[in-house]
């Protein structure tokens, strides 16, 4: 599978189960743990533009009314 898609697959495993190991992340996805640190860093990123996103949007909004 793709970067995108492990993250996404990540992502959802982690908030069905809780807490994994990167051990355990990386048997489930099927890939290396060093991988695991880079979709943590991917899904991080994507949650700050998501905010920075969602603040432009309110702002403009603002601006238009």
């Amino acid at each position: 599978m793709g970067k995108s898609a492990n993250c996404i697959r990540m992502l959802l495993l982690l908030k069905a189960r809780g807490f994994l190991t990167k051990e355990e992340l990386a048997q489930l996805l099927e890939t290396n743990i060093r991988n695991i640190s880079e979709y943590r860093k991917e899904l991080e990123e994507a949650r700050k533009e998501n905010l920075f996103l969602k603040k432009a949007a309110a702002f403009f909004a603002k601006e238009i009314d």
